[in-house]
């Protein structure tokens, strides 16, 4: 749309705007248009149109509050939507609003929602045009929402008053959201303790999308096994934890002095006994069973005696982007700097955002690919090895 003009709207516009407005939000998820319709007509809120050539292609409904724009409503006519018209918009209006956050509010990623690839697909926009997650996460009444920031980020406390200012213009003062989660709380991290199980279990299950390809109950299990193994596996750990509420782990091992603790293997072997003894429990072992020939065979095929493994990490959904897995892993590399380990390992996927790792400075040695055959399971895959060199001056 090379010819797109972003203007605030005029009276013979409305009627286009109503009907993209009841195109694009669920009943549960819209104001009555009239109550917008006054707000902006008084003053009280503004929208800005997009058009080509003259049609309505889409808008954008927003709230001006000091230093601050909560973007209420954004919408694509279907006529042009998947068509840049949306990037095209934002990128307009970042630019008139330079200098000022501009906040908005998206469905949280949930994996067992029925539009979780909608949801994706709505994050991953925004992220491309540049906004960030806030780290907050609100209750609304269609459901749990996640912030996102353009320009600088937010505290739960400022939201809310932003927020509460905007319901004042358009609802009359009615609340509608409250925060229930904010990352921008004290960070702090400890070791794990046994009563971050549950929590950490949960991190996996969301992680590995686990309730994609069997039930919530097998789910659980198979989350509990492969927290059970990874404590199986190391010499350090590391939990994130904001609030008291772990959101974070990692775990290294030096390689030459591991030792399993027998109190650790015998929870691994509890925790494969309990997910063996369903028929649905033995299915989904088997599939995953592969995976850990997979990581050897990428292992072997490399000449490199490697000395540590990173040998598990996990951000929950909630709090990526907020530079908590960056800490996590220079506290990783820390501990193998103090073992006196130079170089170090780990096995990732394409189920996960590898790229992080590239990020942070590791290089990819050896990957294959496999493909998983069944009903919810994730078809092919590629598997990674990626590793990490410390140079010997930084002891």
């Amino acid at each position: 749309m090379s010819d797109m003009e972003l203007k605030k709207i005029g009276e013979g516009q409305w009627s286009s705007v109503k009907k993209i407005y009841m195109e694009a939000f669920p009943k549960a998820e819209r104001m009555p248009f009239f109550i917008l319709k006054r707000s902006v007509r008084k003053g009280k809120a503004e929208i800005w149109v997009a058009t080509e050539s003259g049609v309505v292609a889409g808008f954008i409904l927003l709230v001006p509050f000091q230093d601050k724009i909560l973007v209420e409503y954004l919408a694509v006519s279907n006529q042009v939507r998947s068509k840049g018209t949306g990037s095209k918009i934002l990128c307009d209006l970042c630019s008139r609003y330079e200098g000022k956050r501009i906040l908005l509010l998206i469905e949280k990623i949930d994996e067992t929602a029925t539009n979780l690839k909608q949801r994706i697909a709505r994050k991953r926009f925004y992220l491309k045009n540049g906004f960030e997650s806030s780290g907050i996460l609100v209750q609304g009444i269609s459901g749990d929402m996640e912030l996102l920031c353009h320009g600088g980020n937010i505290s739960g406390d400022e939201f809310i008053t932003v927020q509460t200012y905007a319901l004042g213009r358009l609802l009359f003062g009615l609340s509608r959201t409250k925060v229930i989660s904010d990352t921008n709380a004290p960070l702090t991290f400890r070791e794990f303790k046994k009563s971050d199980r549950h929590l950490l279990e949960q991190i996996i299950r969301e992680t590995w999308c686990y309730d994609r390809f069997c039930t919530p109950k097998t789910a659980t299990l198979l989350a509990s096994v492969y927290l059970a193994s990874c404590l199986a596996n190391q010499t350090f750990t590391q939990v994130a934890v904001i609030d008291g509420i772990p959101v974070g782990i990692i775990m290294g091992k030096n390689r030459a002095s591991h030792k399993c603790p027998l109190s650790l293997r015998w929870n691994m072997i509890k925790s494969i006994a309990k997910l063996l003894m369903s028929k649905e429990g033995r299915k989904v072992s088997s599939v995953f069973g592969c995976v850990e020939q997979i990581d050897q065979d990428l292992l072997n095929s490399c000449s490199t005696d490697y000395q540590g493994e990173l040998a598990f990490f996990a951000i929950s959904r909630n709090c990526r982007g907020n530079g908590i897995g960056k800490a996590l892993f220079q506290k990783a590399v820390k501990y193998m700097r103090t073992q006196k380990i130079h170089n170090f390992y780990l096995f990732t996927d394409t189920s996960c955002n590898y790229e992080f790792y590239e990020h942070q400075g590791m290089k990819r040695r050896q990957e294959k690919k496999h493909n998983f055959e069944g009903n919810g399971l994730p078809g092919e895959m590629t598997f990674f090895l990626y590793d990490y060199k410390i140079p010997r001056d930084e002891d």
